[in-house]
């Protein structure tokens, strides 16, 4: 029946994971790196009013600015992609630590242009993820379980979504709330930026062996 075979599916993915510890952590780095952008989508509209008081924000041209930003970032990534040591995990690196400090501007100067101008490379960082963090889910995990593996990050990927939505909605529009909820969301994407280099130290072997 369709539940055994997704118990069955599930329970070989656990296995490979444990086999595999590389596939384990890039699945939650990228779990913490999206997790935490997710999060940032319930976060710019009210700290962007916050700071603009009683004027209204045109939410429309700021959520245009942010796709052609997002665009910008993914040509971006096929740019540097050649330069940068490490190629796509150099890429997707430089992608976590930018959008962690970009996480961090808000916390140091809470006012709108340095916040906006965050925002928009934040952004451009999730274009080149979006790139190049699919390239190494292609370089790490057996092609005959990808679609497998990529299902079962999606529940830590969810449970950081409602932990990073709850912690917006509890902040509420109260600055020192939302520069608290930032604070978070830059710790997250530190630790996707340990959990990557780590699946990358330990996975570099195996991957050596199956280019070889």
């Amino acid at each position: 029946s369709g539940l055994n075979g997704l118990v069955k599916e599930t329970k070989e993915v656990l296995k490979l994971c444990r086999v595999r510890p590389d596939i384990w952590c890039l699945g939650i780095s990228q779990a913490f790196f999206e997790g935490a952008v997710y999060s940032f989508v319930f976060m710019w509209v009210p700290s962007l009013q916050a700071v603009s008081g009683d004027s209204p924000i045109p939410t429309g041209l700021v959520f245009s600015c942010f796709m052609l930003a997002m665009t910008c970032g993914g040509l971006l990534s096929s740019i540097i992609l050649p330069v940068i040591p490490g190629g796509n995990l150099g890429v997707s690196i430089l992608a976590y630590v930018v959008s962690a400090v970009c996480m961090v501007v808000p916390v140091m100067n809470f006012t709108f242009v340095p916040m906006l101008t965050s925002f928009l490379v934040l952004e451009a960082m999730v274009g080149m993820f979006n790139s190049a963090g699919a390239t190494l889910r292609s370089e790490f995990y057996p092609e005959g379980n990808q679609s497998s593996i990529i299902s079962i990050f999606r529940l830590p990927l969810n449970l950081l979504v409602f932990y990073g939505t709850s912690l917006a909605n509890s902040a509420g529009s109260e600055v020192e709330g939302l520069k608290g909820v930032f604070t978070q969301l830059s710790v997250m994407f530190i630790i996707s930026i340990v959990l990557l280099s780590y699946a990358y130290a330990v996975g570099k072997p195996v991957l050596r062996k199956k280019i070889d």
